[in-house]
């Protein structure tokens, strides 16, 4: 029996909550920490690939020699600091300051003014956006701050260390350093040990000598910036690492080197004044360092101005002045000070090798860095490019050119406005049909190209996917700069940062030519102004169509001049049409274009130049009335055509002697040709205009092979007929490239309609697409069928099958009849006939299994939509057809998810689950796939109800539909919006960005943009094309709870708990309003209305609950509403903006008018809170959302109750509708989305079915029998094998939770929440007895280890028994209350149990008396369990306790966040596992110590509650038995996972190892046990039970023994007086290493882990759509019962 899941959530109490990210961690070096050599924290591999990790490394000491991996790299030398200098010693540092300012007062100046600006108030380090330092400072315009007085200066240098040392620790990844932004781009973790080891000594001397801060202020405010790998190597490079590793030497000089004795001498002066001129020199190239820093990393000024020498010569005079005052010394100290010197000296020494190592680990690491970004950076650009409208592709490149002395005149004009520095950016070389203008393009574009000027073209060609459309002519101009111009590609890949091609395919034109170009070009290094311009190329844009989009570009492009790294010009050819001619009507204005019309400027070079005999007449005809270009280059590809060559002088008579005067030019050019082709055969001319007029209207270009199989045309009469047409049509060579026109102009001619001058080769368009259509549905009847690749596994996803095989099976031309049959149908304007109707009739389902397979179902929707457009145009249509097609609509709509994810379900999930009288099922029902099996139970008809679309994995709180009908977005708990396809269902993208719950999403009303409002106190907007984050609205300082676009989509306004309102510009982001009046609490919802004059808001505090009317115009408020008893939910205006209708969680809805204020109805029916409203955009209707799990929808004109949607299984927080008024759409917090449809009620009330959540279902032991338990206080009975509705059970006041047979299957037990169990007679259905307290139901069961005995536990008493005969030994008597679970000892010797009572007995089993009882729990214990060697038990309550069994005492106690479900001790008693409970079914297992609870590590995978836990017996292996039907093996020591055995059948119970560890045995509940290889997760022997319960596994000598109850669960009600006696099942133990074949076993029917599929075995065969989802089930050999939410019962059987 399975139980409700929903039941089991009764005994839990659900927590909802939020952590805060980490804060990063302070830390450094105190004054006398080492620091170790190798920082386990840090490693390579986390920065550079396939690097090995920093202590794999070796290090070496350029004079010391190598480091031994064991030695600490300590800085600081050994042994403590000596403490400071007394105050009345005199600082030589100050002394050396003061020398310095008067030497160099400038250099001096400087620095301290920059200190100064540490000395300014302090700015926020807050993570940046950019590269590179945002802003130059202007050091000179500083006021300098530090004071002259030595002891006020000193205090001011200590707070500036201080903050650069805070600074240091901080570890971001942006920081205000003197006041300019450093972004760290490149920091690696060795860098930042570097500055960690540099702070370390700076530390040190500061606290030895503050005076020595004059020094290392600066530096130490730098720090940072050394976190750059080339900061660092050039900073060490000129010294720096010598000097700063070198003070603590330099601090203690003046202790060390003066004894006391010697102080008043004379030598202490002049050694004095050597440290002073020492002291002096450090500070001089302190300070010039700090300067050069800062220039050089932060200002960005230029190269430093000191050249590399001068740096050496600063050292040497440091290191000759060390020298001097070492030498010195040797005279005036002990031989114990030298010995302390010189080891100083040494250590100072040590401290520079080792900064040097680790600089040098540093400079490897920066020229890894740098080969690795060499290899990213030469790495492709993948975008969304169309290779054959490049100028490159071969089309182009086969194109012919202008023939060598033509069109000069026209090439010097473009070439001269190329060279010339006008601003007439663009050029159009416009002029009708045949003028030769694409022959210009290719031509100036080989001249370009050659000159190396040309960066770009873009070829359109209408009618070729791709070429006639803009979405990718960005990106494909992107993709040759990165080709043509150098260094192009690198700032590409910047703006790019990670977006996918499919992402930049989705963008707008504004947005891609901004990230594709605009930016790119701009972030280019200057170039030589007197660089010649470069050219794009656009040719044929009136071949473009999408002419809507010509002024955008055109604007965009003309932006390039103002690009200043390069001058770029834009060459445009098109024929002049009004849409292109106004597009560029403000360009030529404002001379940012120009335009060149060949047909009126150079009217003579248009012309043919032809030498022959009679060719003056041609020259005639081709350049009368205008000049056609077209015309020549036809004629040449007539004369002589390369692929079927003929007499040229005679094809030229041909073309002349059939040119008429009379007839227009078109004529005149494509008579000829086709008057050859076409020969006196009519039914083959006929057959050849056909083909012609195919080629023509064909949505889509075809291969010459896939064009005959569509029109069922001999391949060898199409090849025949193509050598004829290489005229007019561009034949490819290789045969899967599709043909094509040549020229736009030949179908002008075949469709122009019938004039004077009429022709014999006209197109018939209507006829044409007749004759398509037909051919499109014969080809679908002649290779559609069920599972068309042979897939044969029913839950294959589409991604899992191979991409070859669909292309394989369905070849381009089924795949084209698939997709436009009905587009062909439209077209033709006729009527159905039979062959429409037959062949839906037969392949609908197939035609279905094609588009999912090639990802167009969404196509298959629409078309069957446009086909119910064609039946209203049909009257004659019969009926049943008009029903079936209804149907077809309605399943893709309540299917499409799940057929569109795995195709197959379109033979099983999609016939099984249709409504019983629907037409496609009554059909086609012969058409599932064999040996599925029936299903009974589904609804008759369709209701309202159409799908449920998951993958919020928290609530769904908001929802929206885009204006155009075509998108759904759902905004959740989970900080995510979803964005699905309205029609299928299919989930297309999901949104991520927002730091908390997503409250309320919503369009814009172009479509192209939504907004969503946050926990997070922000408001994001996305491109609803790219899923691309467009920009954030950060000024709430409270909860947005509410956002909507204003019906001009120019304003958004957003509502917040911080009480305001706030409108915004929604195309810049910019605040226009903040409305605070009247709002004195916070705003809970907000709205505009459809007219834009008003916005509405609502507000509620403790005691006010008002709308107030705004003006949006003026921000004045302009009426109050008030009517509401509790908090206002939702508001929306009606679509006149004459009503306005309110939510509250008063459960009422109000509506009122909008003029007077008036409350006009009042809306009831929800039994809790309105949670959302919504009105239909038709005005008719208002849909209410409650907490109480319903929809309600209204009728506006009556205000009556239309009818009521219930689904849900928790609150309903969001409702909308779709545009066109026929769908409602609702998320709630059952994290799912429904979709439902208007015009239908929700429900059907079918005769014995349960009207609520079906609680429990279970089998009769003879398995005739199946009986229900329900929410609506009935027991259901059934008939097993039919399915058929036998009885109802009624009497219970309360929901019943479970249901039991009597083992001679005459009596029915049920218990329910009322505290009684009733007695039913199965037979005759009466009433036979009930049992107040439900005494008999026993509430734990357990078995000892040694299979002896057997404890019941029952109220609050535990009887136990002999296992063995079953006969009564003892009562344990004591708990106060209902006993919850017992447990034995691994020994036998000790029986625990726990209580609702709060305690814990422990019991001896020998003597039934009570040792002990555990106290002090602070909640009902859940589960208890005994470590395996029976010293400890544990408990879980609030929190897990664990005691000393012998002496009763507790010995540590756990406190836990989350819900822990089971532990388990491992046998060292070292370790407890704990399993800890997510929110998604999910579960994690801690590991801890038991002796501190200390957290050791997690271990995750699996995807379903786990069920067993069990450590090896050497307690090296944790094993983790899951609901996902897998068992988890895990190194308990390291974490590592190491196998994952599957049991496919069905839930694996328990689990134990073998003594030695080898084995692991399972036992599940498809009473099935199977021994695994614990070594290597091979399953060596698989076996199988009759029936009962497993109670536990023992591992003998070469024999396995599985006891077994004679109960088929884990609990049961001794109401039958049963025998609790064990059966005992041996099995021969196989070997380990070797390997068994398992007998055949007969598999079940059951579900998956997840309970979404039903499993035949383990294969997936039915998906089960989540109204069918089981509430509770139960199976038996080949049938499965399933109950379900809706009260609706499901018998199905293989």
């Amino acid at each position: 029996m399975r139980f409700s899941r929903a039941l089991k959530r009764l005994t839990h109490s659900s927590r909802h909550g939020s952590s805060n990210a980490d804060e990063p961690q302070a830390g450094g070096l105190s004054a006398q920490t080492h620091v170790p050599f190798v920082d386990g924290s840090s490693s390579m591999t986390g920065n550079i690939p396939n690097s090995p990790s920093f202590n794999d490394r070796p290090m070496s000491r350029p004079e010391s020699g190598p480091i031994e991996d064991t030695e600490p790299l300590a800085f600081g030398g050994s042994g403590p600091i000596p403490p400071p200098p007394s105050e009345a010693t005199p600082s030589l540092w100050n002394r050396a300051y003061e020398a310095l300012r008067e030497k160099e007062t400038q250099l001096v100046g400087q620095y301290e003014t920059l200190l100064s600006r540490e000395l300014e108030e302090p700015a926020v380090d807050t993570p940046g956006l950019h590269d590179t330092p945002s802003q130059e400072v202007d050091v000179d315009n500083t006021k300098n701050r530090v004071n002259t007085n030595p002891g006020k200066r000193q205090a001011q240098l200590k707070s500036i260390i201080d903050r650069g040392m805070r600074r240091a620790d901080q570890r971001q990844t942006k920081y205000t350093i003197f006041g300019c932004d450093f972004v760290l781009r490149d920091q690696v973790s060795h860098a930042a040990q570097l500055i960690q080891a540099v702070k370390g000594l700076i530390d040190e001397a500061v606290k030895v000598s503050p005076e020595a801060s004059l020094a290392w202020a600066g530096v130490c405010v730098l720090l940072p910036v050394l976190t750059n790998p080339s900061a660092a190597e050039e900073a060490n490079r000129d010294g720096l690492s010598y000097v700063t590793s070198r003070i603590r030497y330099y601090v203690e000089l003046e202790r060390l080197l003066c004894p006391e004795n010697l102080r008043d001498s004379g030598l202490k002066a002049e050694l004095d004044s050597h440290i002073v001129e020492l002291y002096q020199n450090i500070l001089e190239f302190q300070i010039k360092t700090v300067l050069r820093l800062y220039r050089t990393w932060l200002a960005k000024v230029g190269r430093d101005t000191i050249r590399h020498d001068s740096w050496e010569g600063m050292l040497s005079k440091i290191k000759e002045l060390e020298r001097i005052v070492r030498e010195e010394s040797s005279t005036m100290n002990t031989i114990a000070s030298q010995n302390t010197l010189e080891a100083m000296r040494k250590g100072a020494e040590q401290q520079y090798d080792n900064v040097r190592a680790l600089v040098k680990v540093s400079e490897k690491q920066l020229a890894e860095q740098r080969h690795t970004n060499r290899i990213l950076e030469d790495r492709p650009i993948d975008l969304p490019i169309v290779n054959e409208a490049c100028y490159n592709s071969a089309d182009v490149q086969d194109s012919p050119r202008c023939e060598s002395g033509t069109r000069v005149r026209i090439r010097k004009t473009i070439i001269e406005w190329m060279d010339e520095d006008s601003g007439e950016l663009l050029f159009w070389l416009d002029g009708p049909a045949g003028t030769g203008k694409s022959t210009i393009a290719r031509t100036i574009a080989d001249y370009f190209a050659s000159e190396k000027r040309l960066v770009a073209g873009y070829f359109f060609k209408r009618g070729e996917q791709g070429r006639n459309d803009t979405s990718r002519l960005f990106p494909t101009f992107a993709k040759q700069l990165a080709d043509a111009i150098p260094h192009f590609k690198d700032y590409l890949r910047r703006s790019l940062d990670s977006l996918d091609k499919e992402a930049v395919e989705k963008m707008s034109l504004e947005f891609q030519f901004d990230k594709l170009l605009q930016v790119p070009l701009a972030n280019l290094p200057p170039s030589d102004t007197g660089q010649l311009s470069r050219v794009f190329i656009i040719d044929a844009l009136d071949e473009c169509e999408r002419p809507e989009h010509l002024l955008r570009i055109l604007t965009l492009l003309s932006k390039l001049c103002n690009i200043s790294p390069i001058r770029l010009r834009v060459l445009i050819t098109s024929r002049s049409n009004p849409r292109i001619s106004r597009a560029f009507e403000s360009l030529l204005k404002n001379k940012t274009a120009r335009t060149l019309e060949l047909h009126r400027d150079f009217f003579e070079d248009t012309k043919a130049d032809p030498t022959a005999e009679d060719l003056n007449r041609l020259v005639q005809l081709a350049t009368n009335p205008e000049p056609l270009f077209i015309y020549a280059a036809t004629l040449c590809r007539f004369v002589y055509d390369e692929q079927r060559p003929r007499n040229p002088k005679n094809q030229l008579k041909l073309w002349l002697k059939q040119c008429d005067d009379n007839k227009s030019q078109l004529h005149q050019i494509y008579d000829p040709i086709l008057s050859q082709i076409f020969g006196n055969d009519e039914v083959e001319s006929g057959q050849q205009l056909q083909f012609l007029g195919a080629i023509i209207l064909l949505a889509n270009p075809l291969p010459a092979m896939s064009f005959a199989a569509l029109l069922d045309i001999d391949t060898d009469d199409i090849n025949w007929w193509l050598t004829e047409l290489h005229a007019v049509l561009d034949i490819p060579p290789e045969p899967h490239n599709p043909i094509r026109l040549l020229h736009k102009s030949f179908s002008d001619f075949l469709l122009s309609p019938d004039d004077s001058n009429t022709s014999i080769y006209r197109v018939n368009v209507v006829e044409i697409h007749a004759l398509l259509a037909a051919k499109c549905i014969r080809r679908m009847s002649a290779g559609l069928k069920r599972d068309i690749c042979d897939i044969r596994k029913l839950s294959a996803t589409r991604d899992e099958i191979d991409k070859d095989t669909i292309d394989i099976c369905i070849s381009a031309d089924l795949k084209y009849a698939c997709l436009y049959w009905i587009y062909h149908l439209q077209g033709s304007g006729q009527s159905f006939d039979s062959t429409v109707y037959t062949f839906l009739y037969e392949h609908l389902l197939h035609w279905l299994e094609v588009l999912s397979l090639i990802g167009r179902l969404s196509d298959g929707a629409s078309a069957i939509r446009g086909l119910l457009e064609l039946i209203k145009r049909s009257p004659n249509t019969p009926l049943e057809f008009v029903d079936f097609a209804k149907d077809a609509s309605r399943i893709i709509a309540s299917f499409g998810s799940i057929i569109e994810l795995a195709p197959l379900q379109t033979y099983s999930t999609l016939l099984l689950f249709s409504p019983v009288a629907g037409k496609v099922r009554q059909k086609l029902w012969d058409q599932r796939m064999p040996g599925l099996g029936y299903l009974e139970g589904v609804k008759s008809d369709w209701d309202a109800y159409l799908q449920t679309l998951e993958g919020h994995s928290d609530f769904v709180k908001a929802v929206a539909f885009s204006p155009d009908g075509q998108l759904l977005a759902s905004g959740s708990f989970n900080h995510t919006i979803r964005l699905w396809n309205a029609i299928t269902g299919t989930h297309l993208q999901t949104l991520e960005g927002h730091g908390g719950a997503v409250d309320v999403v919503t369009f814009s009303p172009n479509n192209q943009f939504l907004a969503s409002g946050s926990r997070d106190q922000t408001v994001r907007v996305w491109n609803v094309a790219s899923g691309m984050h467009q920009q954030t609205l950060e000024c709430h300082d409270g909860l947005v709870e509410a956002v909507a676009f204003s019906p001009d989509g120019r304003f958004l306004v957003s509502a917040s708990t911080d009480h305001t309102v706030r409108v915004w510009n929604a195309k810049t982001g910019l605040l226009l309003k903040k409305i605070t009046d009247g709002h004195v609490g916070s705003v809970q919802a907000v709205a505009f209305s459809p007219d834009g004059r008003l916005i509405a808001s609502a507000f509620a505090d403790h005691t006010d609950h008002t709308i107030l009317l705004w003006n949006l115009a003026t921000g004045k408020h302009q009426r109050s509403l008030k009517g509401h008893s509790r908090l206002i939910s939702a508001i929306a205006f009606s679509p006149d903006s004459q009503v306005l209708a309110s939510g509250s969680f008063d459960c009422l809805v109000l509506l009122w008018n909008v003029a007077n204020g008036a409350q006009e109805y009042r809306l009831e029916g929800h039994r809790q809170s309105i949670e959302a409203i919504a009105f239909s955009p038709d005005g008719q209707l208002l849909a209410s959302a409650s907490s109480d799990e319903t929809i309600r929808l209204f009728n506006l004109t009556t205000g009556a109750h239309q009818s009521t949607f219930i689904g849900h299984s928790y609150s309903v927080c969001a409702v909308a509708f779709s545009s066109d008024s026929q769908l409602l759409v609702s998320g709630a917090l059952d994290n799912t989305i429904r979709l439902w449809d208007t015009r239908l009620y929700t429900h059907q009330q079918v005769f014995g079915r349960h009207s609520d959540y079906i609680n429990a279902i279970v089998f009769s032991p003879d398995g005739l029998l199946v009986a229900s338990a329900s929410r609506d206080k009935t027991v259901q009975l059934w008939d097993a094998s039919s399915g058929l509705h036998q009885k109802t059970f009624s009497g219970h006041s309360q929901w019943i939770f479970n249901v039991a047979f009597s083992p001679d299957n005459k009596l029915l037990a049920s218990a329910s929440f009322d505290n009684t169990v009733r007695i039913w007679n199965v037979e005759n259905g009466t009433h036979h007895q009930t049992l107040d307290d439900q005494s008999g139901l026993i509430r734990a069961v357990a078995y000892s280890a040694n299979g002896k005995l057997v404890a019941v536990g029952s109220s609050n008493i535990i009887r136990l028994h002999n296992a063995m005969t079953g006969a009564y030994m003892y009562t344990l008597e004591g708990h106060g209350d209902l006993v919850g679970q017992i447990v034995f000892s691994s020994d036998s010797q000790i029986l625990a149990s726990c209580s609702r009572d709060k305690t814990i007995r422990l019991w001896s089993t020998k003597t039934g008396s009570s040792m002990y009882v555990l106290e002090n729990q602070d909640a009902f214990v859940s589960q208890i369990v005994f470590s395996p060697n029976n010293q400890l038990i544990a408990s879980i309550a609030q929190d897990v306790v664990w005691w000393n069994v012998a002496t009763g005492v507790r010995q540590q106690t756990l406190k836990t966040l989350n819900d822990v479900g089971i532990i388990a001790f491992s046998p060292n008693i070292r370790l407890l596992a704990l399993v800890i409970n997510e929110v998604n079914d999910a579960e994690t297992i801690d590991l801890r110590d038991t002796a501190t609870t200390e957290y050791r590590f997690s271990l995750q995978g699996h995807k379903g509650c786990a069920t067993d836990i069990l450590f090896s017996p050497d307690s090296q292996l944790v094993a983790v038995a899951s609901r996902d039907r897998t068992i988890r093996l895990w190194n308990a020591t390291t974490g590592t996972h190491l196998h994952s055995l599957e049991n496919p059948n069905d839930i694996v119970t328990k689990i134990r190892f073998s003594p030695d560890g080898n084995i692991i045995a399972s036992a599940s509940r498809d009473r099935m046990i199977r021994l695994w290889n614990a070594t290597t997760g091979v399953q060596l022997q698989m076996m199988q039970y009759e029936k009962g319960f497993v109670r536990e596994i023992a591992f003998l000598p070469n024999e396995l023994v599985v006891s077994v109850s004679n109960d088929e669960l884990n609990w049961f009600w001794n109401l039958w007086n049963q025998n609790m006696t064990l059966e005992f099942y041996r099995y021969r133990l196989p070997p380990v290493h070797g390997r068994t074949t398992p007998d055949p076993v007969y598999y079940e029917v059951g579900l998956d882990a997840d309970e979404t599929w039903v499993m035949k075995g383990s294969e997936k065969i039915i998906w089960l759509p989540a109204e069918y989802r089981p509430s509770a089930w139960d199976n038996r050999g080949s049938t499965i019962f399933i109950g379900c939410a809706s009260g609706r019962v499901l018998r199905y059987q293989v």
